[in-house]
């Protein structure tokens, strides 16, 4: 049985891709990554930066939006809230 819409879900909201930009963060620290896949990271940051923009525009928090879309200008910058 799948249960959701509890309080402290992380899907819902602002969570998971907050979660997972940090995560592709730091997955670009790794000296293993060819070229290729560095820029495979940095485009699917960039992504999942313009998704949390959007959302966060929608709902009126400009200065998130604003944030967030810098993050997905310069996905490599160090700081995510």
């Amino acid at each position: 049985v799948k249960r959701g819409g509890h309080p402290d879900q992380l899907s819902k909201g602002w969570g998971l891709d907050r979660f997972r930009i940090k995560a592709l963060k730091k997955a670009l620290a790794d000296p293993l990554l060819s070229p290729d896949e560095v820029s495979l990271v940095e485009k699917e940051i960039r992504r999942r930066a313009t998704i949390l923009a959007q959302g966060a525009r929608k709902r009126g928090n400009e200065e998130m939006a604003e944030f967030y879309e810098a993050k997905a200008l310069r996905p490599g910058s160090k700081r995510l809230p």
